[in-house]
């Protein structure tokens, strides 16, 4: 986000059953300030949880938001540069995650944040460098070896997209320049 455009409500990724009774929704809040809320909120059948955290604009945050069924009742974690932002202040046992719906990213529809109904009003106005998906609760030591590497296939990695990479094509002359400079001939 530039630091001097405003945003109204918007999801950044959103998966959730029809019913909107099952699933999870990244949106950030209204703001005309430099600094937005962004809120991870899941919810399956009568159980629903979020946390919340400040993010800056005009800036790359980093972001990594968590469902942690490690250990007791289930709670959400919302890490910002591989810190530790918030956690949920509620722990409960959350079922399943609507498994058969689709994922959107950048847009979604309304949802249901503890009870309230929230409803979009503008699609996606920011930049996403890559979105990660695991089922596994990554620790802060993983976030912060894995933040700015690429990473190959692992059991635990549902989902990797790659955005905002290079879309022209290079011509041959380019591409054997870089080739000798590689392979040093």
């Amino acid at each position: 986000f530039p630091v001097t455009i405003s945003n109204s409500r918007q999801i950044v990724l959103q998966k959730q059953s029809d019913d909107k009774q099952e699933g999870f929704t990244f949106h950030l809040e209204p703001s005309t300030a430099s600094t937005v809320k962004g809120v991870f909120s899941i919810v399956s059948g009568s159980v629903n949880n979020h946390v919340e955290a400040i993010l800056t604009k005009g800036e790359f945050n980093h972001v990594c938001m968590t469902l942690n069924r490690e250990s007791g009742p289930d709670y959400l974690q919302f890490f910002v540069d591989s810190e530790l932002f918030a956690t949920s202040e509620d722990k409960k046992q959350i079922g399943a995650l609507a498994e058969k719906t689709n994922l959107y990213i950048g847009s979604g529809s309304s949802f249901y944040v503890t009870g309230a109904l929230i409803t979009p009003q503008q699609t996606f106005s920011g930049s996403l460098d890559e979105l990660r998906i695991f089922h596994s609760t990554r620790s802060t030591k993983q976030q912060q070896v894995y933040e700015s590497k690429g990473l190959y296939s692992t059991q635990d990695l549902k989902l990797y997209c790659r955005f905002n990479e290079p879309s022209s094509s290079y011509s041959s002359e380019l591409t054997d320049a870089v080739n000798s400079i590689v392979t040093g001939k």
